[in-house]
């Protein structure tokens, strides 16, 4: 059931989460637009989660809550040339202001400490929402992406990647 006046929030994630982790990695809606784009297995899920709570996960998500129910997941992935953006959400907390106001809380807590880094998010053309996403919480495009995937950097550090000319 959704609570649509409830702020979502970020959290670490907890043991207790697994359900809710199996629900959104193992929902092929969900995890469409993400790597492999592959529904995760109980197993790789329980894992996943066990890589996350003993501090050995190669990257790190935050469980993204609206009141005590864990209903997406958002985090900024470390890598060569900054930092990139991986975030998604159920199917039925979509549409309602909830990945965007999750997404400025990321962003916002990532300006302490990840200061001088660039965020960067790669988004396939297909998936209008997360461009639109993107769009609305100050991500610009720049070159770096091809083959059905736009590259996006958060315009606060724009002077630091090549931007590219929109189209009309």
């Amino acid at each position: 059931m959704t609570q649509s006046n409830v702020e979502p929030r970020l959290r670490p994630w907890q043991a207790e989460d697994l359900p809710a982790l199996q629900a959104l990695f193992g929902d092929a809606d969900s995890v469409r637009w993400l790597g492999p784009g592959q529904p995760l297995t109980e197993l790789e899920c329980q894992f996943w989660l066990s890589s996350q709570l003993n501090g050995k996960a190669e990257w790190a998500l935050q469980a993204i809550t609206q009141g005590d129910e864990v209903v997406g997941f958002a985090g900024l992935l470390p890598g060569p040339s900054g930092s990139e953006l991986l975030m998604a959400l159920l199917p039925a907390y979509r549409r309602q202001g909830l990945a965007k106001a999750a997404l400025n809380q990321l962003l916002q807590s990532r300006l302490t400490t990840l200061v001088g880094t660039p965020v960067m998010a790669s988004v396939a053309d297909a998936n209008q929402a997360g461009l639109a996403l993107l769009k609305a919480c100050g991500f610009a495009p720049v070159a770096g992406a091809e083959g059905g995937w736009q590259r996006f950097c958060f315009r606060q550090e724009i002077d630091q990647a090549e931007p590219v000319a929109e189209s009309a």
